[in-house]
């Protein structure tokens, strides 16, 4: 029987390979699927599955930490390749981990398909030069990476981002404020900070402070705050309380940001997700000391949410680091809420992003190139 190696370790990337394999699997439903995920891959195939946890951390000196995890892991991978002799691998998104597993697979004789690029663009542009050796082609999600990628050398074809077409399918934004018990006619701030542990340690106490002291300045303001898969409120309440006047949901971001007037989120993937849904907000992010000083000298960018970088410019305010205080966090959110001008205004340059990227099945897309090639 065929088999394929799936390789996601993230809740994000395993969120993206259960989509392509849930369509693989749907036009050859006797294929044995293996590797790394979460409950999203384990969900829709019966493998096994190594869980991606150990790999759920962000920054560079925070992921040594878990060093000796992850080095277990790849010796997992590696195993599974060897027994299973799979007609592909297919890694998704993670690339400290993912990265790591191209030589051998190489050496084994797996071919080997990349789904949403290492972001070479942006910093280790070596990357790209070690995919151009090793990978047998590579499936990008924005227009300007199949450029960039195929100019150095990488067999590269743009499928398409998977949010537009999985926001299209959200429920009507009443339906989200029904079920989440908040008032359509005052403003809702949507808190998104982030799906990894380490992110909420260093992001949660930041945005509920910055929540409080908005109610403070705008008693009517709701607040709903987005748990990521794998994240309970309790764990949460370990860090910092829900303040007062924040709801709690598992819906997913797109429902949150849906539901919301303004967003207060970290950077990444909702930021993008925020902008399609033309919801002005403010991005943050909050490193150790040592991770941000090394990023800071490597990463070639203006901006680090996605939405600027597509646009541009900044059109949603960017607070890094130690301009991530609740005064800053606090005055952006107040301008937009005092200034219905600039919300207008900021709500047009973000309506341009669905013309950037298009709507186009991008799981479905991979899983068609997938199965003729491979299949």
């Amino acid at each position: 029987m065929s088999a394929v190696l799936v390789c996601a370790g993230e809740p994000s990337s395993d969120a993206h390979a259960a989509g392509v394999i849930e369509r693989v699997l749907a036009k050859r439903p006797g294929l044995n699927v293996v590797g790394v995920g979460g409950r999203g891959l384990k969900a829709v195939c019966d493998g096994p599955i190594l869980d991606n946890a150990p790999l759920a951390h962000t920054g560079l000196t925070e992921v040594i930490v878990h060093l000796p995890d992850a080095i277990r892991l790849l010796r997992g991978v590696k195993k599974l390749a060897l027994a299973y002799k799979p007609s592909f691998a297919l890694l998704v998104d993670t690339p400290d981990f993912n990265m790591r597993l191209l030589k051998p697979l190489k050496r084994i004789g797996v071919p080997i398909v990349y789904f949403i690029a290492p972001q070479a663009w942006a910093w280790r542009k070596g990357r790209a030069r070690t995919l151009a050796k090793t990978i047998d082609r590579l499936f990008v999600i924005f227009p300007f990476e199949e450029d960039f990628f195929s100019q150095l050398g990488v067999e590269t074809r743009y499928v398409g981002h998977p949010a537009p077409l999985r926001l299209e399918g959200l429920p009507r934004k009443e339906e989200i404020l029904a079920r989440l018990g908040l008032n359509g006619d005052t403003p809702v701030v949507a808190l998104l900070p982030g799906s990894r542990y380490n992110e909420l340690r260093k992001h949660w106490p930041l945005f509920a402070e910055s929540f409080q002291a908005l109610k403070r300045a705008f008693p009517k303001i709701q607040g709903v705050l987005a748990l990521a898969p794998g994240i309970e409120r309790s764990r949460l309440e370990a860090i910092r309380p829900v303040p007062y006047g924040v709801v709690t949901s598992k819906a997913g971001s797109g429902e949150v940001l849906k539901a919301a007037t303004l967003a207060l989120m970290s950077s990444g993937t909702v930021t993008l997700e925020a902008g399609l849904l033309e919801l002005p907000g403010v991005i943050v992010y909050r490193m150790s000391g040592l991770t941000y000083r090394i990023a800071r000298s490597l990463v070639s960018t203006e901006h680090i949410g996605m939405a600027n970088i597509l646009l541009g410019e900044r059109v949603l305010p960017e607070l890094i680091q130690h301009e991530a205080s609740p005064n800053r966090v606090v005055g952006e959110l107040a301008k937009f809420l005092g200034d219905a001008e600039r919300m207008a205004q900021t709500k047009a340059k973000l309506s341009r992003l669905k013309d950037i990227l298009g709507v186009k099945d991008a799981y479905g897309h991979v899983a068609q190139n997938l199965l003729e090639a491979y299949l």
